[in-house]
């Protein structure tokens, strides 16, 4: 069993936009433009966004946020794992 770290990360460091990118892509091969709405990073690191990574002896395995919104709901938005991480439950340890 590994031990996951979640932590807090600012979307703005390479780290994050490595993943954010890793994710695009993702999903970019698998559903068309139109399906894809992707918050940018900007947006990430706006106040009311907390963006997580999820880290096991330092090396980053994925990462997820929540977008609070002001009708006191939340949207999972960015949830992304690196293949030889899933099925390790880093996606449940970041939800």
């Amino acid at each position: 069993m590994m031990a996951i770290a979640i932590q807090t990360l600012d979307p703005n460091t390479k780290v994050a936009t490595d993943l954010i990118r890793a994710l695009d892509q993702y999903l970019l091969d698998r559903y068309p433009v139109e399906s894809n709405h992707l918050d940018s990073v900007e947006e990430l690191a706006r106040p009311h966004v907390h963006f997580l990574g999820a880290f096991e002896d330092g090396r980053v395995l994925g990462c997820g946020a929540i977008k609070l919104l002001p009708d006191g709901y939340g949207e999972i938005k960015r949830v992304f794992v690196h293949a030889e991480a899933r099925g390790k439950g880093v996606g449940q340890a970041l939800l």
